[in-house]
């Protein structure tokens, strides 16, 4: 006997993708359309503005999205005001320096010297 944490359910649509490399279209290629699964959770860690975010196109599901970059997630509590959202990064230090902006923003320790070069610092607030 096997056991489903999720409910199958019919889509009306194939979703629309939005993601740089079709990252989306995979997920929901290989987890998500055959059958098609509603109704679980989805945890999102860097949901930038929530309008970029594979989470849209699940159909039913709750989405926790956390944000570390604060002007990130002020667009976000504003275009996914029924997800819970969380301004914060997941690590274990007391503080970050996180650098950048938008979708190509992050933690500095873990960028490539060609990547961060140019970028103007920005500190998370409420990190960790």
């Amino acid at each position: 006997m096997t056991t489903s944490f999720f409910s199958t359910c019919d889509i009306p649509n194939l979703p629309i993708f939005h993601s740089q490399s079709r990252e989306d279209a995979a997920l929901y290629e290989r987890f998500y359309k055959n059958p098609p699964k509603c109704h679980g959770t989805i945890v999102e860690m860097g949901a930038l503005d929530g309008q970029l975010s594979f989470s849209r196109i699940v159909y039913g599901w709750t989405s926790i999205l956390v944000e570390a970059n604060r002007y990130n997630f002020k667009r976000l509590v504003k275009n996914r005001p029924h997800s819970i959202k969380y301004n914060t990064a997941i690590c274990r230090q007391e503080h970050i320096e996180f650098v950048g902006s938008e979708a190509v923003g992050g933690i500095e320790n873990y960028m490539s010297e060609k990547h961060n070069k140019g970028w103007i610092p920005k500190f998370c607030e409420n990190c960790c």
